[in-house]
């Protein structure tokens, strides 16, 4: 004969546990999925603070660098030859212009260094909060776990 498909497909027993445990099922998988979309958000943020840290430590030796030429050029007679490396060519430059430069390229790698650390600050701070959601969530399913058994 026919299927009644409205019938409940789910073996019987005695015990009328059923709904507590489907209940205390689909709780679990909600965690699990609510924990791994928190888990996969956090590992972005690591990795996008990673990214962050590593052009801040490039910016930190351009700087330092830039900074160690502008000294020099400073030190310099205003009719000393200056050149300056373009590709495989040195271009001869005014010291003036030189030190222009110089000096314009080192505000621009501070300016880039602050909105870095800025931008750091910003991700350590939604990093900190999503390891507190994260743990949050573990320490909910450890109980639910614990109720199961």
């Amino acid at each position: 004969g026919r299927l009644d498909r409205t019938a409940d497909p789910r073996p019987r027993l005695p015990s009328s546990n059923w709904p507590a445990h489907d209940t205390a099922m689909s709780a679990i998988k909600g965690l699990q999925d609510d924990l791994a979309l928190e888990a996969n958000d956090l590992n972005s943020m690591q990795k996008d603070l990673s990214r962050n840290m590593t052009s801040r430590r490039q910016f930190a030796q351009q700087y330092s660098e830039n900074d160690l030429v502008h000294k020099e050029l400073e030190k310099l007679n205003d009719d000393a030859k200056v050149y300056k490396l373009i590709g495989p060519a040195l271009i001869k430059q005014d010291k003036v212009e030189a030190l222009s430069n110089v000096a314009k390229r080192l505000d621009f790698i501070e300016n880039e260094t602050n909105r870095l650390d800025k931008a750091m600050n910003g991700l350590e701070n939604k990093q900190d909060a999503k390891q507190k959601k994260v743990a949050e969530l573990q320490k909910k399913l450890q109980y639910l776990y614990a109720q199961q058994s």
